[in-house]
């Protein structure tokens, strides 16, 4: 390879960063953001992966500076308003939140985290209508956005629809987010209450 193909470091330190960031190494991925950043500090994406980072590690007002700081560098980038937005989610800032989802889907409307992370707002304001229609529009962009079904399986439940409700924990369990998220038995057992609940046999 030619010098003029050489990668700029910061770049070698963001894909080391995302390539950690994937398989869980954190305090790794963490290390690398901030090396990339610090060759280049106007680097939009790595702002968003280390706010995600740190919203992950509960460092809230980090996260709020990185994703704050990824919005001004690059603010037709949709990722970091739902970063941003599931912040405010976490802190129980409800309707920011929602503007930020809001926008995210504007700038990119298949965004399917942002439709998953709206619908939790609504779900948890009681606006199950509307949290049904965002956690569909989830599952039509992603088929095996395993949060989703849970989510929606919960909703059509409070809903009056335990059929539905039980498909869904029922596909769940299927792809595999009973294992993968540790609570297998417990979501057979919320599907046997409800079936209970129906006088449903096996």
């Amino acid at each position: 390879m030619g010098q003029k193909d050489k990668k700029p470091a910061y770049e070698f330190y963001f894909d080391r960063g995302q390539a950690r960031h994937r398989v869980g190494d954190y305090v790794g991925a963490l290390a690398d953001y901030t090396e990339c950043l610090r060759l280049n500090p106007d680097f939009a994406p790595a702002y968003n992966n280390r706010g995600g980072i740190h919203y992950l590690n509960n460092h809230h007002q980090q996260a709020l500076a990185d994703f704050n700081r990824a919005i001004r560098l690059k603010p037709e980038m949709a990722a970091p308003y739902t970063g941003r937005g599931n912040v405010f989610l976490r802190m129980g800032e409800y309707e920011q939140a929602v503007v930020d989802y809001n926008h995210a889907l504007e700038l990119d409307p298949g965004l399917v985290e942002a439709y998953y992370s709206r619908g939790m707002v609504y779900r948890e304001h009681g606006e199950l209508s509307l949290a049904l229609a965002d956690f569909e529009a989830a599952l039509r962009i992603n088929p095996e956005y395993l949060p989703a079904y849970l989510s929606r399986g919960y909703v059509r439940h409070k809903m009056n629809d335990p059929e539905g409700a039980i498909e869904d924990y029922e596909t769940y369990l299927r792809l595999g987010g009973g294992a993968r998220y540790g609570h297998h038995d417990a979501i057979l057992e919320r599907i046997q209450n409800i079936r209970q609940n129906l006088n449903i046999s096996d």
